[in-house]
């Protein structure tokens, strides 16, 4: 029987019961914490391999659309990321550059002056 127990209850009890409380509500917390470092991890994971694919042609990258604030564990991996993602920008940039130069050099001189003269012989 359960109530002739609850009636001699002492206070030894109900803190147990506090405690416990609060150790699960620290359990609640750690579990959230841990989902959303594994969340971050899988999104940092895919950044990463679409940076080291290095394909410009490459969809564009979208959050997903619940994505929480990123734990303090994972910014010194994220901020190494956006470093490389910076780097890998700017040669691109400059991919870009030298091949529309290279096309500028090969592209046909346009003429700007009307022909002098026709050809009517052949």
């Amino acid at each position: 029987m359960i109530w002739p127990m609850l009636e001699t209850a002492d206070e030894s009890d109900v803190y147990v019961e506090e405690s416990t409380a609060a150790e699960l509500a620290e359990l609640a917390e750690l579990k959230e914490l841990t989902e959303l470092t594994d969340l971050w991890t899988r999104v940092l994971d895919e950044l990463e391999t679409q940076l080291l694919l290095e394909d410009p042609a490459a969809p564009n990258w979208n959050p997903p659309y619940d994505l929480a604030p990123m734990p303090e564990s994972l910014r010194a991996r994220a901020a190494t990321l956006a470093r490389a993602q910076n780097l890998t920008i700017t040669k691109l940039r400059e991919s870009l550059a030298a091949a529309s130069a290279e096309l500028a050099t090969l592209a046909p001189v346009r003429q700007t002056t009307q022909a002098v003269y026709l050809d009517v012989m052949g």
